[in-house]
């Protein structure tokens, strides 16, 4: 039986391929970071309360007592890590010979499954708008309610009634369409019915939206008709970004501020380039491995439509 030792040859070729990795991995801007509220976390797993909202004030008779309400945590949602992890093996003839760079090219190509393998996740809780299952972490977006999707057309109220922030039938983009989710959004109300309107900010949908996206929102007249109307969308200050990761390209969104979103993407460990080595063989071995979970603890602000 082989002594247990520590080699010296991960050791030797480490340094280059770290940096490869790295660089590769710095190369683009995430995506889901433009839609997602991202998070570092320490723990196993984080733990979202939704609390119950009072309603409005009443009037209060002289002489008479102060008419008090139960505040209540509706449901709690746990977004739980999941672990990811990827590698390969370098032959140390392979490095003697290295004329043709495949330690870079190995290197590089690690990085590019870890980041698009973090893209995908991050665009998991878009893809999953409009599913009504899969409602538990790790990769799928995730609602306080199981029988409701994230964009649906009666969400329940916990003071009764319900909330949609979907088109009862769904429609492809267009400027009406736009117009609609617009106003969607700016009807949103409280769980007891309190408008809480939403500024929309942004409008995200597939690649192959560019175009609409341009004759939509580039034009100070409506598009599409051949009179000089006025387009009533130009002074919204509607911004638009396009996705490489959606699974439907008919899908598109109108999003309110990032920040006051309840669309979470949570870190606890960043990919990391480790070395190693394998005695028997003399390889080096190199991997990547990270933890993440994406999911949301709130619907509003998010209007979407799975497309006509």
């Amino acid at each position: 039986m082989p002594a247990a030792t520590t080699g010296n040859f991960s050791a030797l070729v480490a340094p280059g391929a770290r940096k490869f990795w790295s660089d590769e991995l710095k190369k683009a801007k995430p995506e889901y970071a433009t839609l997602l509220n991202v998070e570092t976390s320490k723990r196993k797993y984080e733990e979202h309360g939704k609390v119950g909202e009072l309603g409005n004030a009443v009037e209060k008779p002289e002489g008479q007592s102060t008419t008090f309400a139960t505040p209540t945590i509706s449901a709690l949602k746990r977004f739980t890590q999941v672990s990811y992890g990827l590698g390969f093996r370098i032959t140390r003839e392979m490095y003697d010979f290295d004329l043709y760079g495949p330690l870079k090219k190995m290197s590089r190509q690690l990085a590019e499954s870890s980041r698009d393998r973090m893209e995908i996740v991050g665009a998991t809780v878009l893809n999953d708008a409009f599913a009504t299952t899969g409602n538990v972490a790790p990769n799928t977006s995730a609602g306080f309610v199981s029988t409701e999707a994230l964009c649906a057309t009666s969400h329940a109220l916990q003071g009764g009634g319900t909330a949609s922030n979907r088109p009862a039938t769904d429609l492809d983009f267009s400027l009406t369409a736009l117009q609609a989710a617009c106003d969607s959004l700016e009807g949103v109300v409280n769980e007891v019915s309190m408008p809480r309107p939403v500024k929309p900010v942004l409008v995200v949908g597939d690649y192959r939206y560019k175009w609409a996206f341009r004759e939509v929102l580039g034009s100070p007249n409506k598009p599409y008709t051949a009179g000089n109307e006025i387009n009533p969308l130009v002074d919204e200050d509607l911004r638009w970004f396009l996705s490489h990761r959606f699974t439907d390209t008919d899908q598109w969104f109108v999003l309110g501020r990032k920040e006051n979103l309840g669309l979470w993407y949570f870190i606890s460990k960043a990919p990391t380039f480790d070395p190693g080595d394998d005695y028997d063989t003399g390889d080096a071995k190199f991997k990547t491995y990270f933890r993440c979970v994406v999911g949301y603890d709130e619907w509003r602000g998010v209007y979407g439509s799975s497309g006509g």
